[in-house]
């Protein structure tokens, strides 16, 4: 029996299975290539041959000629350049004015406002975006790569055997923004050593420069299911919890802001909004086919299987409603709190010059401030 469990140090391994390779696409391309040279081959010499054997006039030959001529390039437009694909996009594009439709990334339509912040999705999945803390990568031993790969991989088999599926964000905003470089540029500010501290600063700023080139300071995991919710939560802490066994220190559960923040960096925009997004998607969706809303049985009494699209769209607009109205709120309790902070500062300054320290609870309220 053939052992597939890879090794430290290994480039390759050997699968009990015959694939039935057919090139991939490059492959398909280069047949179709040829396909097209045939018939191309098989309408010159069609072509030449009329003009030979055929006794025509002149004018008549040149006028078949450009006829042949335009027949061969309409086909090679449609059937070779792939036109028709091309010019959707392009009318596409000028339709939107060059705009980017918030409904060709996104498809979620509601993301808990509550920890784990768990997505829904259009086509009926519920996700979970897990920030993924990456270790250090000094001073590992020489299997470090292979242990950090194969904790991944039990990761990834635990995944689908909880009925889960795992897809890696290649995030590149996260790339040099290590905040440890920062701390230790601090601490290296703070030597009395003059030349000692020009060192250790020389240090930093290097191994800043070349982090910045090709570490990211986080991977950012999407765990994807159609289970219960509540066993969605528990089985993705068990896979993130392997994870760790990798070079990860810990991880975190996304929220509305960050997963905000990661599509704007995937996209390249400068401005977007979920609750927008999410409206958005419920709004413009199309009916792809047709679902039942209600049974009428002979007794008339009625049995409701689904809900119309209005009343989702109701039910859409006035949760996104209660969701913006709570964010509202908390901004508004957040400055009333600072601003009845500040006053109270002002007013121990004004007991201070006066004699009057205040009480003690206003210093341990200034604090949380």
């Amino acid at each position: 029996m053939i052992d597939m469990q890879p090794q430290a140090g290994d480039y390759s391994i050997q699968i009990p299975i015959t694939f039935d390779y057919k090139g991939g696409r490059g492959e398909n391309n280069k047949k179709n290539n040829i396909i097209i040279g045939i018939v191309f081959g098989i309408l010159a010499i069609g072509t030449i041959a009329f003009f030979v054997l055929v006794d025509i006039e002149t004018w008549q030959k040149v006028l078949y000629g450009l006829v042949a001529t335009y027949i061969w390039l309409f086909i090679a437009r449609i059937v070779g350049f792939n036109e028709l694909y091309f010019s959707d996009i392009y009318e596409t594009l000028l339709e939107r004015d060059f705009t980017l439709y918030t409904e060709d990334m996104w498809r979620i339509f509601n993301i808990e406002i509550t920890y784990p912040y768990i997505c829904y999705f259009k086509n009926g999945m519920k996700g979970i975006f897990v920030s993924m803390e990456r270790d250090a990568i000094t001073g590992k031993p020489d299997t470090a790569v292979y242990d950090h790969y194969e904790a991944v991989s039990e990761a990834y088999n635990l995944a689908h055997s909880l009925n889960m599926n795992i897809i890696h964000i290649d995030y590149m905003d996260t790339v040099g923004n290590d905040v440890r470089l920062q701390k230790m540029k601090q601490d290296a500010g703070s030597i009395q050593n003059p030349k000692m501290k020009d060192t250790m600063q020389l240090i930093y700023s290097h191994l800043e420069r070349e982090m910045g080139n090709n570490y990211a300071s986080h991977d950012i995991y999407l765990f994807l299911t159609r289970e219960d919710k509540a066993n969605f939560f528990y089985n993705v802490q068990n896979v993130a919890s392997v994870m760790l066994g990798g070079n990860f220190i810990t991880y975190t559960m996304m929220d509305r802001e960050e997963i905000s923040t990661m599509v704007k960096g995937l996209w390249n925009i400068h401005d977007f909004s979920i609750l927008k997004a999410c409206h958005n998607l419920i709004e413009d969706e199309l009916v792809d086919g047709i679902r039942a809303i209600s049974v009428i049985h002979a007794d008339g009494n009625v049995d409701v299987l689904n809900k119309t699209t209005e009343e989702e769209e109701i039910e859409l607009e006035m949760r996104l409603r209660k969701e913006q109205d709570e964010y509202n709120e908390k901004v508004t309790k957040r400055h009333k709190a600072r601003h009845e902070a500040r006053q109270r500062k002002k007013d121990k300054k004004k007991g201070a010059n006066s004699g009057y320290n205040g009480p003690d609870d206003d210093i341990d309220t200034l604090d949380l401030f």
